[in-house]
């Protein structure tokens, strides 16, 4: 589902949530961090958790906040220190 690049994982942070498997959602979301440059890690069974690197983490809640290809009822954006959805 996401491409393959070379992070540690100690490094990412959660910026939002996708509340089921919905492949369209799921390559919005991709598609819209690939083409402002930030790479994007999405796996999950239930929910989707979206992470991208820390540098990256806030212009990455802009990027989904501003998109008007995602679909908002089903991507929720985690905030910076939102506990809840911690690793």
């Amino acid at each position: 589902m996401s491409e393959q690049w070379n992070v540690d994982p100690a490094t990412l942070i959660k910026v939002a949530l996708i509340d089921s498997y919905e492949p369209k959602t799921i390559e919005a979301v991709q598609e819209e961090l690939k083409s402002r440059g930030i790479a994007c890690y999405i796996e999950g069974s239930i929910v989707y958790p979206v992470s991208v690197s820390r540098e990256d983490a806030t212009r990455a809640r802009e990027v989904l906040r501003d998109s008007k290809r995602i679909n908002h009822k089903r991507v929720q954006i985690i905030e910076d220190g939102d506990d809840s959805a911690k690793n």
